[in-house]
């Protein structure tokens, strides 16, 4: 289901902060570094509807705003983001006036178009879409400890929003088919071996790293570091065009299961 894109979300041309209740946005006037938190930290920063509304809007706008010089990205509080929102009373409905599975892809196409550098700074778990857009980024700086992975298979969905696309180019074909056909959790630590993030730092360092990179790219000249960005993007926009909308119409229709529903079930459950 979809609401009109009353908003305007995805009719920005420039960042309007006001326009965005789940991401906080600050663009440092000096370098014109977009710095967003993912802003549910009571909820662990679970990508509920109007989040995911805003995740969508967020890389468009990012790519138009000619001010925005890089896109850094962080969690509010000591979670990076724990995945979807699973909330018996979620209704699953979108603000952007697009179905749910067109922004899901419109996120991903957002990360791979994106012109300028993205960094990820992950201040903690990353499960789900966390993981997928972390392992998306140019650079992702973790902190130790941190759990990592995509248990979508556990929820009786495939891995349909974007880990099957970017982990096996990061893994291997082989090693992403066994953490996403079993749902591993890992550690930061563990997912930096795996080439699944970039780094591990200091705890309450992250989005200093991140800062500190996304300064040094922009001192950089532009045309060089975003063609070379271009460039090697190109087999991330190929191996999207070849799999994502089969992989988000395979979760799609995987909602209808009964094994998803009992997933859902057995999660509020184990809340109570």
């Amino acid at each position: 289901m979809a609401d009109a894109d009353a908003d305007g979300l995805l009719e920005m041309d420039t960042f309007d902060p006001s326009k965005f209740s789940t991401l906080s946005i600050d663009i440092e006037e000096e370098t014109g570094i977009a710095v967003v938190q993912l802003d549910r930290p009571e909820q662990n920063n679970a990508v509920d509807d109007r989040m995911h509304s805003e995740l969508c809007a967020l890389f468009q706008v990012a790519e138009r705003d000619e001010q925005v010089t890089a896109l850094v990205l962080t969690g509010a509080g000591r979670v990076f983001s724990v995945g979807g929102d699973s909330s018996p009373d979620r209704p699953y409905v979108t603000h952007t006036g697009l179905s749910p599975i067109e922004e899901a892809r419109l996120i991903i196409d957002g990360v791979i178009d994106l012109h300028v550098p993205f960094i990820c700074a992950v201040n903690g778990h990353a499960i789900g879409l966390g993981a997928t857009i972390a392992s998306l980024a140019d650079v992702s700086f973790a902190v130790p400890g941190a759990r990592f992975g995509d248990p979508h298979v556990l929820a009786g969905l495939p891995a349909g929003n974007g880990s099957a696309l970017i982990w096996p180019l990061l893994v291997g074909v082989n090693k992403a088919k066994q953490l996403l056909m079993t749902g591993e959790i890992m550690t930061s630590e563990s997912a930096v071996s795996l080439g699944l993030l970039s780094e591990v730092v200091t705890e309450g360092e992250a989005l200093d790293a991140a800062l500190e990179l996304a300064r040094v790219l922009v001192a950089l000249p532009p045309q060089a570091v975003q063609g070379t960005k271009a460039t090697i993007h190109l087999i991330l926009r190929a191996a999207a065009d070849l799999l994502m909308e089969f992989s988000l119409n395979a979760e799609q229709a995987a909602m209808d299961h009964p094994d998803f529903r009992e997933a859902l079930a057995a999660i509020h459950r184990s809340t109570d």
